[in-house]
């Protein structure tokens, strides 16, 4: 038996009323999560086929916009670092022959794979010893005079001429006069 405290109903209906309350979510105190099952039926929650087909066709269509502009930018970008090669090589042979280097002319053959930057009065009578050979970046073509000396101590050129870098993003000029003048 239990023990009564004075002042406090033992009535049953009183104890029980709480009890009854907090199993319909009615009592006080939270209640989040604790919904009546026949007041809220259960419903599918996640995403249906035709929402991940969608998302999923939207994605492909922004990736094969992004594809096309990178590879363009791409070209863009390899045909302004190869114009920018050869008109450093052609500058460093320049600036080597007007300072005597070794006493010879110097010059760049551009070949089909490869830059040269040599020591010599032609690529044929050159010091081989002395060659800097450079790759060439194989989306891009070059046409244009294929050797060109700087002569000793004057940097006056061998050839005149237009030297023609192109690739996918278009092309770029590089012009050398026979005072050897390297304009780009």
């Amino acid at each position: 038996m239990q023990a009564i405290s004075p002042g406090r109903k033992t009535d049953k209906r009183c104890s029980a009323r709480p009890a009854r309350l907090a199993s319909q979510g009615k009592a006080g105190g939270s209640t989040a999560g604790q919904g009546d099952k026949a007041n809220f039926p259960r419903t599918a929650t996640g995403f249906s086929i035709v929402e991940i087909l969608i998302v999923v066709a939207i994605l492909t269509i922004i990736f094969g916009f992004s594809v096309g502009i990178g590879s363009n930018f791409y070209s863009g970008q390899a045909l302004i670092a190869e114009r920018d090669s050869v008109i450093g090589l052609l500058r460093n042979a320049r600036t080597r022959a007007m300072d005597n280097v070794n006493q010879l002319g110097h010059g760049v053959y551009i070949g089909a794979n490869q830059y040269v930057a040599f020591d010599g009065e032609s690529y044929a009578a050159r010091i081989q010893d002395y060659d800097a050979a450079f790759p060439r970046f194989p989306g891009v073509t070059i046409a244009g005079p294929s050797e060109i000396v700087f002569k000793s101590i004057e940097g006056t050129s061998n050839v005149s001429g237009t030297i023609i870098i192109s690739s996918g993003a278009g092309s770029a000029n590089i012009s050398l006069n026979n005072e050897g003048r390297i304009n780009w």
